[in-house]
């Protein structure tokens, strides 16, 4: 038979649990990107407003790591002032970060080179950011062409 503090203790932990996998749950980043290879063989400036006028590829990143660095560098990127010498991307890459707890996302459009905007401003580009970004992206590209080759 279970005593009571062995109860409170099994129950406290169960809580946590829920609430730790309740938090996880509501981390979502969405990467859409263009074909690499499509765009070499048709290159055209797209603004972030018109990104979904082409077909883009998506991945889904949901390890909370991960989740913590993107949103950490998204939410410390600087708007440009008219001084800065910032241009809006040509954009090949959308990265929307849904903030957990609230019906708040953040969307970032970058060119996956040199520039980035946020919300539709233009931002100091974040190499580090944009750096991790790109990994995910080569990373889900090669997995999709693995999958798509004939053995």
């Amino acid at each position: 038979m279970l005593k009571k503090h062995n109860i409170a203790k099994l129950l406290c932990i169960v809580i946590m649990e829920l609430m730790t996998l309740n938090a996880l749950k509501a981390q979502h980043i969405y990467i859409y990107y263009y074909d690499p290879q499509e765009i070499v063989l048709t290159p055209c400036a797209v603004q972030g407003y018109m990104f979904n006028h082409r077909r883009s590829i998506w991945v889904y990143v949901s390890d909370s790591s991960t989740y913590n660095f993107i949103s950490s560098h998204i939410d410390s990127l600087v708007y440009a002032n008219a001084s800065d010498s910032c241009k809006f991307p040509e954009v090949t890459q959308k990265i929307v970060v849904l903030k957990p707890h609230s019906q708040e996302y953040d969307m970032i459009f970058s060119d996956g080179r040199s520039a980035m905007e946020k919300n539709g401003r233009c931002v100091l580009y974040d190499e580090e950011l944009q750096r991790v970004i790109n990994n995910i992206i080569k990373r889900d590209f090669a997995n999709r062409n693995k999958k798509n080759s004939p053995k």
